[in-house]
């Protein structure tokens, strides 16, 4: 009997424990349910709002300056800005970039030297009383030399100028379709911003002679007399670029003119004709410092006869 009234108590006392760690459970998640809630808000504190630099506004100083898909010079070139073009660029730099918007949701990338930041003014830095004033001559030269050689444009970028020496196997829809190799002097200009926005290559050439098969109609092998005048203005890709080599070809219109006097048994007969066309080269061109040299292969299509040429030129960048 002893024993059941223990066990009796022990399983009141459990119940009793149970029911209070319940009522207790209870009790507080009432009062969480009570309690009011903070305004919203204070719950976590808010992001401070961080306000963008504003845009920088610039003006283009070169002609033709490119703009890249992204912040590099081997990045493909999206764009071309004119010079004394107005544009907003970013406040923060891309290493020796600017981004810049192209059109509506599109960007890019421009070179720092293309541009001209508005409305700022560099001060000249005085020299400290204690530095002597041939080193600080000295460093200001060394930082110039590395600021324009840092900022040195790739040779696909840079127009240049100069002389091209050309070999063209010229021929004629005649009888025997004759061909002649005829040598020709001209000057040659490349870059952006030549004709077009994008890089062109322009060449005019003038040989003093007419091809040497018109001397086969001359009798007493009198030389003929006259001239051949051949110009080209040719859009330039380059696929294969450094800072001082490249591949590249090209593609685009050709003009040429010829006259030739040949003195015949029947007296002097003049010869002419004016002939348009499309080009297709493919050149490499080596820098070194401000010479460029450039080499290429030509096709010129006509239709009535194409014919080939080749080219060395010798130019100096701008």
């Amino acid at each position: 009997m002893y024993r059941l009234n223990r066990l009796f108590i022990l399983i009141v006392l459990v119940l009793i424990f149970l029911i209070t760690a319940e009522s207790a459970e209870v009790k507080k998640k009432r009062r969480a349910r009570l309690k009011p809630k903070p305004p919203v808000g204070r719950e976590r504190p808010a992001k401070p709002i961080v306000k963008k630099p504003p845009n920088k506004e610039a003006l283009v100083v070169v002609e033709g300056a490119m703009v890249y898909s992204s912040a590099s010079f081997d990045a493909p070139v999206v764009s071309y800005l004119p010079a004394n073009k107005k544009i907003e660029v970013s406040s923060k730099t891309y290493g020796p970039f600017y981004r810049v918007k192209i059109k509506k949701g599109s960007y890019g990338f421009i070179s720092d030297v293309d541009l001209q930041i508005l409305g700022e003014s560099t001060k000249d830095k005085k020299t400290p009383k204690n530095q002597p004033v041939a080193e600080t001559k000295a460093k200001q030269n060394n930082d110039e030399g590395i600021e324009r050689f840092e900022n040195r444009r790739p040779i696909d970028e840079v127009k240049a100028m100069g002389l091209n020496l050309s070999s063209i196997g010229y021929s004629e829809k005649l009888p025997g379709d004759p061909s002649s190799n005829v040598f020709m002097l001209g000057l040659k200009f490349t870059g952006p911003g030549l004709l077009l926005t994008p890089p062109m290559d322009v060449n005019v050439a003038m040989s003093m002679a007419p091809p040497s098969y018109y001397g086969d109609l001359a009798v007493n092998n009198i030389k003929p007399a006259g001239y051949l005048i051949y110009t080209d203005a040719l859009l330039q890709f380059p696929f294969l670029s450094t800072d001082n080599t490249m591949v590249y070809f090209g593609l685009g219109p050709f003009i040429t003119y010829l006259n030739a006097k040949v003195v015949t048994a029947s007296g002097i007969q003049t010869f002419s004709s004016t002939r348009f066309g499309v080009e297709a080269m493919i050149g490499m061109g080596i820098r070194s410092g401000k010479v460029i040299v450039r080499t290429e292969g030509r096709y010129f299509y006509e239709g009535s006869q194409p014919f080939y040429g080749a080219t060395i030129g010798l130019l100096y960048a701008r």
